[in-house]
């Protein structure tokens, strides 16, 4: 059967749907069952709560092993297309990480925070994750772009076999000059053109899955292609059910060859709330609040040499995460008398933890400390390592081994000599080279100075 076109005119009528009620599952045109998962998508976004989830985000960039260069974008793509379709792996895993973060969804806007933060910081996750790619409009972005106008052809493809089931099947186009989809990199940002397809339930027209991808390289860019695909799941948020991300693929394919694949799985979606009630009349609020005495600021230049608390285990821990670690001696001043205890807790997070697989094998991890803690008290605090860098012995025997007083799990090459990426602000970077993985305890030690 041809594919069915829909006209401008009909999606320009389809905006009247969007404040009308749900459409009857009864629908069997294409441009009825369009219409259908149009005013869904859109009541959605309209009625949806202030929400937060948790984002576990996978990263991997490989290597494809090609027998010879290839001479052009298409070229990569198409050798790509032909691998999945024969089910081959992408290639050689270069480099890998992951990354936990918060996303709140607040008036039809992404805001980013790493897990467990007490605020969130930024509508632009480049501003938290500085390496490797990332990808956002998951949420919002994409459904407005396809579902809004943006698209200059919408066509109706039939019921298709899908990993889902049998699902109804539209596919779509987006212009160059019709186009809000933003491609950034660290030194590069532009606007794609891009087109896809979205999957609905063949009952209830609700969205399933939505794919997005741009095929046309930008000048200047080192991107050859990159697709988004995003399926969704209704969950319980607040008093409602509502349609948002299940799990999120964005795969890249460079002008060098290269391959990445972000696998973002998304976890723990709840109401946001942002009001609080504090208990004066409590009595053990009371004795809290008297333990929680405010701690003497620490005078510039105070080093501190700590150990770590929390557990740094590469097979669970991603960037986000809380790191703990405690001094290992007391601190004192003259004046000021004890201004640290071993008891005391510095609470920071982990800025980046990448394992680089070939050439050079190493972890990369990047620390800061922003908080000191005593009985309760809290305090800023702004730090500036003294000892970062390579943390590789001298000397490894074949099997597990101490490395900066961590321990290696797996075998490990003779030493190297490795450049230290830049640093975080406020941020101490370490670097381990070895194979496998790495488990980082208290063991671990390295000394810090404050500003």
């Amino acid at each position: 059967m041809r594919p069915a076109l829909l006209s401008s005119a009909l999606l320009s009528s389809a905006l009247l749907l969007l404040c009308a009620t749900l459409a009857s599952t009864a629908a069997s045109t294409p441009q009825e069952i369009f219409d259908s998962a149009r005013a869904q998508i859109f009541d959605n976004i309209r009625h949806a709560p202030r929400y937060t989830c948790v984002e576990n985000i996978t990263r991997t960039r490989y290597v494809p092993e090609y027998s010879r260069k290839l001479a052009a974008c298409h070229d990569y793509v198409d050798a790509h297309a032909r691998a999945v379709a024969a089910g081959a792996a992408p290639g050689a895993v270069r480099w890998h990480d992951r990354l936990r973060l918060d996303v709140a969804v607040l008036n039809g806007q992404e805001t980013f925070a790493w897990a467990g933060a007490r605020q969130f910081e930024s509508t632009s996750l480049e501003d938290l994750v500085s390496s490797g790619t990332t990808g956002t409009g998951d949420f919002f972005s994409f459904l407005i772009s396809v579902f809004t106008g943006d698209a200059d052809r919408i066509a109706h493809e039939g019921i298709k076999k899908t990993p889902f089931g049998l699902l109804t099947v539209f596919n779509y186009n987006v212009p160059l000059g019709q186009s809000h989809y933003k491609y950034h990199t660290t030194d590069f940002d532009t606007v794609l053109a891009h087109h896809g397809a979205f999957w609905l339930d063949n009952e209830t027209w609700a969205l399933r899955r939505l794919i997005v991808e741009s095929s046309e390289p930008p000048a200047g860019g080192d991107m050859c292609m990159v697709r988004n695909t995003i399926d969704y799941q209704h969950a319980r948020i607040g008093n409602g059910d509502y349609l948002i991300p299940d799990v999120s693929t964005m795969e890249v394919i460079y002008n060098d060859g290269s391959e990445s694949k972000n696998e973002t799985r998304f976890s723990g979606c709840h109401e946001y709330g942002v009001e609080s009630t504090i208990r004066y009349d409590d009595p053990a609020a009371e004795l809290a609040a008297a333990a929680s005495a405010p701690l003497v600021p620490l005078p510039p230049a105070t080093r501190i040499q700590v150990g770590l608390v929390s557990r740094i285990d590469t097979a669970t821990t991603a960037a986000g995460d809380e790191v703990i670690a405690s001094p290992l001696r007391e601190v004192r001043d003259k004046k000021l008398g004890v201004l640290l205890k071993t008891t005391d807790r510095l609470h920071g997070r982990i800025l980046r933890l990448e394992q680089f697989v070939t050439a050079e094998p190493r972890w990369v991890l990047a620390v800061r400390f922003d908080t000191l803690e005593r009985n309760g008290a809290e305090q800023p605090i702004s730090l500036s390592p003294l000892d970062d860098g390579d943390r590789t012995p001298a000397i490894q025997p074949p099997a597990a081994t101490m490395l900066g007083r961590g321990r290696i799990v797996g075998s490990s090459p003779p030493p190297q000599v490795l450049v230290v990426p830049p640093r975080p602000k406020g941020g101490g970077v370490f670097i381990f080279s070895a194979k496998g993985e790495l488990v980082l305890d208290r063991g671990f030690h390295s000394s810090w100075e404050t500003h």
